[in-house]
C-alpha cells in the first residue's frame, strides 16, 4: 500500500506538471499507470508473488506527420513477497526503457522503436537486453489492429555468462465500446537461442479498461487484465525444459491531453514496447 500511495503522489505531480506544459507546447499527451499483478510461475517449482509495477509514456508532436513516444516502466516483487522470492532465485526488480519514432496518418501508423531492459536476481543486476523493432497499426471503425516485429539480443551474469537472441513477432486488437471502454487482446510469439538451448516462448494476454474521469486536461481510467506465457528450451543433448506463469493485473491510469480512450488510441500515446526483459529472466527459475 506504501509503494502504492508514493507513485499515486508521483503520477500527480507529473500529470500537473505535464498539463502545465501543454499551455506552451499543444499536442503533447501521455500517461502514467500503477498496478499490482499477482503472479503463479510453474516450473520445476511453483511460485506465486505480487508484483507492483509503474509505467509510463509521452507523446511529443513533431513535424507534419512525424512524432516521438517515450515510454518506460520499472516492476518490483512486493515487498511481503521478496524474501521467498530471493530464496528461489526469482527476480526482485525489471526495468524497460525505450522510443518510438513515428509517422501517423488518418487511416494508420507506422514507426521503429528501440528499448533497453535489466532485472535483478538476488538483488544484483544480472540480465540486460537491447531490442529493435518495426512497428504498425491501422483503423477499422471501432477497431485498432497492431502489429510489432523485433530483435532481441541479451546478455545474463547470473547463470554463467549466457547470451539470448531472438526474432519476436508481437500483435493484437483494440476494440472500443463507445470513447470510454477498451478491450484488449495480444499475442506474442519468440524463437531463437538461450545459450546451449533453442528456444520458444509464447505470451498472450486479455484485458479491459473504463475512463472513469474525462476532464479537459486530464482523465483518469482502471483496467484490468489476465496475462499468460509458456517458455519452452531445448539444448544438443535433447534435454528440455520449461517455465510458464499466469498474472492477474488490476490498476489506475491518469492520463494527460485531454483524450478519451479512443481518441487517445487516434491520435495520441497509442503504442507500447516489447519488455525485453521477461524474455531473460526466466532461466532464474528453473
Amino acid at each position: 500500500m506504501k509503494f502504492a500511495s508514493v507513485l499515486v503522489g508521483l503520477a500527480a505531480v507529473a500529470v500537473a506538471g505535464v498539463a502545465h506544459a501543454q499551455d506552451m507546447a499543444s499536442g503533447i499527451s501521455g500517461d502514467f499507470s500503477i498496478a499490482r499483478s499477482s503472479q503463479v510461475w510453474g516450473g520445476d517449482n511453483t511460485n506465486t508473488v505480487g508484483v507492483d509495477d509503474l509505467s509510463g509514456r509521452v507523446l511529443v508532436p513533431l513535424s507534419g506527420p512525424w512524432a516521438l513516444q517515450v515510454e518506460g516502466n520499472y516492476g518490483a516483487v512486493a515487498g511481503s513477497d521478496r524474501a521467498a522470492a530471493y530464496d528461489d532465485n526469482l527476480y526482485l526488480s525489471y526495468g524497460n526503457f525505450g522510443a518510438h519514432a513515428l509517422y501517423r496518418a488518418e487511416r494508420f501508423q507506422a514507426g521503429v522503436m528501440a528499448a533497453k531492459s535489466s532485472a535483478t536476481v538476488d538483488g544484483e543486476e544480472a540480465y540486460y537486453d537491447t531490442m529493435l523493432g518495426l512497428e504498425g497499426q491501422t483503423y477499422f471503425g471501432n477497431a485498432t489492429v497492431w502489429g510489432q516485429v523485433a530483435s532481441v539480443s541479451g546478455y545474463e551474469e547470473y547463470a554463467g555468462n549466457e547470451d539470448l537472441s531472438l526474432g519476436v513477432v508481437r500483435g493484437g486488437v483494440r476494440y472500443f465500446i463507445g470513447d470510454a471502454t477498451r478491450i484488449d487482446l495480444e499475442g506474442t510469439y519468440a524463437k531463437g537461442t538461450f545459450d546451449d538451448y533453442d528456444a520458444k516462448i509464447a505470451f498472450w494476454g486479455v484485458g479491459v479498461e473504463h475512463q472513469i474521469v474525462s476532464e479537459a486536461n486530464y482523465g483518469v481510467s482502471v483496467f484490468a487484465r489476465y496475462e499468460g506465457s509458456n517458455f519452452d528450451f531445448t539444448d544438443d543433448y535433447s534435454s528440455e525444459a520449461w517455465l510458464s506463469d499466469k498474472t492477474i493485473k488490476v490498476g489506475l491510469s491518469i492520463k494527460f491531453g485531454g483524450k478519451s480512450l479512443r481518441e487517445a488510441d487516434r491520435s495520441g500515446a497509442n503504442t507500447d514496447l516489447i519488455n525485453a526483459g521477461r524474455f531473460n529472466i526466466i532461466d532464474s527459475t528453473y
